[in-house]
């Protein structure tokens, strides 16, 4: 579950509307998406010697 579903359903689930935290804590998510995909593609880039190396 996404950060961003996950703060939506706790407020939701607690009949509220997100905490200004909460809110920040959402914008945060979305200004870095940016560095997760990088992230996530160098991991899928190196997977098989990652898996490699693991093994060993």
């Amino acid at each position: 579950m996404s950060l961003v579903q996950q703060v939506i359903l706790n407020a939701d689930e607690e009949l509220r509307y997100p905490t200004p935290s909460e809110i920040r804590m959402i914008q945060n998510f979305c200004k870095t998406g940016d560095r997760r995909i990088r992230i996530a593609q160098t991991l899928a880039d190196h997977e098989k010697e990652l898996v490699e190396k693991g093994v060993r």
